[in-house]
């Protein structure tokens, strides 16, 4: 049998922790307790913002009035007010009996005249009275004949026909017979006709001037006429005889050319006022009447310069070939070339007439530089009108560009060349040729 247990043994120490097991699975949630009792209240927080006023309630009713106060003292008195209208009249009462007449009082001032009665009926005629001795002779006589017109000397009229006629239908001036088909007719052989004179400038002020209105150019020194719709000139000094041209000259189907000049106010310069051969000035620059002759450069008037004369190959060795016809050649028509044939007035072969010679390069440049615009439209706008009259080619003498291009020879040359002035309707140039074509030429007055 087991012995009596022994008395307990001192406690050991304790052992060190374990590692703490894992955490159980959470218990499902019991039921809520029953609601602790309410907390002291918290203190009062800090006092907002004032919010905005909220909109006002409606008005209540008016309450019943109250007694009145007792009066007021009464007020110091206002100013008088401003006096009212016055009031109708009242009736007329009626009329008192009349008082005894008194003394009469002074005699009044005459009332004004009353208006004039109706005019009364014209008496008969009297007799007729002796005639008066007759006046003296008046200032402005009658006239003689039919159409006498007056005038005043200085000291009396003057009525007769040996300064103005007018027989009602046409006025004549130094003649008593004007033609009928005229409204004017002036007839003198000692005196001419003076038309207005003025500047470019003071013609072109003239308010719509009338198609045919004549005026005197002191600016160019012509004769100006309107046609409705532009100014056009009327210059130059009356035609030479046939001396005035060079005695060897041959002319085209067209004679000699007419010598007109015009005048180029913006160059000073003079010249004939058509090309060599034309029969005109130009009315357009396509007018063919005015297109005028082909020269080769350095040639005379022999004839070679009609656009249908003959053509051959053969180069001249002289100056003035024997003939007339277009020389082929695509650089010069005579060989050895001579530079020196149509230099100033005295220019061996000088085709213009007397006092007249081409212009040189620089000359031309200058009329050139004239013109309203650098094509065939500004160089016909010119005072010179010139025209797209073509050419004629070196080699085969056939004429081209006629009525697009113009092509007019200078008197200067270039190497083996010759210096034109070339225009299109888009193009202007100045350029050395070849001296075998055939060109234009327009003659400047030395």
């Amino acid at each position: 049998a087991n012995g009596q247990d022994g008395a307990p043994g001192i406690a050991g120490t304790n052992g060190q922790d374990g590692i703490n097991g894992q955490d159980g699975a959470v218990g499902a949630t019991g039921s809520q307790g029953p609601v602790g009792p309410a907390g002291a209240n918290g203190q009062n927080g800090a006092v907002g913002a004032t919010g905005p006023a909220g909109a006002n309630g409606q008005d209540g009713a008016v309450g019943a009035t109250g007694p009145a106060g007792a009066n007021g003292q009464d007020g110091n008195d206002g100013a008088p007010g401003i006096a009212g209208a016055n009031g109708q009249d009242g009736s007329v009462g009626a009329t008192g009996p009349v008082g005894v007449n008194g003394q009469a009082g002074a005699t009044g001032s005459v009332g004004a005249n009353g208006q004039d009665g109706s005019v009364g009926a014209t008496g008969a005629a009297g007799a007729t009275g002796l005639q008066g001795p007759a006046g003296a002779t008046g200032l402005l006589i009658n006239g003689t004949a039919a159409g006498n017109t007056p005038y005043w000397d200085g000291s009396q009229w003057i009525v007769n026909n040996s300064n103005i006629l007018n027989n009602g239908t046409s006025v004549g001036i130094g003649t008593i017979s004007p033609n009928a088909s005229a409204k004017v007719e002036i007839e003198s052989t000692t005196q001419g006709f003076l038309p207005p004179r003025m500047t470019i400038t003071e013609r072109e002020a003239i308010n719509a001037p009338a198609m045919g209105l004549i005026i005197y150019n002191t600016t160019s020194n012509c004769l100006n006429f309107y046609t409705g719709s532009a100014w056009n000139e009327i210059c130059g000094s009356i035609s030479p005889d046939p001396s005035s041209w060079p005695n060897t000259s041959v002319f085209c189907a067209s004679g000699a050319t007419a010598i007109v000049d015009v005048t180029n106010p913006s160059t000073g310069k003079t010249w004939m006022d058509r090309n060599l051969g034309a029969s005109q000035a130009a009315n357009s620059s396509t007018d063919a009447n005015s297109y005028g002759d082909l020269y080769q450069w350095g040639r005379r008037s022999d004839g070679h310069q009609c656009r249908i004369s003959g053509t051959t190959g053969a180069l001249s060795s002289v100056d003035q070939p024997a003939h007339s016809d277009f020389i082929l050649n695509t650089s010069d028509w005579r060989s050895p070339q001579n530079t020196n044939l149509w230099q100033g007035l005295t220019g061996v072969n000088n085709p213009c007439p007397s006092g007249y010679r081409l212009p040189t390069e620089t000359e031309l440049n200058s009329e050139r530089l004239s013109w309203s615009s650098n094509n065939s439209i500004g160089a016909f706008a010119s005072p010179l009108k010139w025209t797209v009259a073509g050419d004629r080619d070196d080699n085969t003498a056939g004429l081209n560009y006629v009525g697009t291009h113009g092509f007019y020879w200078s008197s200067t040359v270039s190497s083996t060349n010759s210096i034109p002035i070339i225009f299109s309707n888009s193009y202007q140039a100045m350029s050395p040729h070849a001296r075998a074509y055939g060109f234009s030429v327009r003659c400047l007055k030395h």
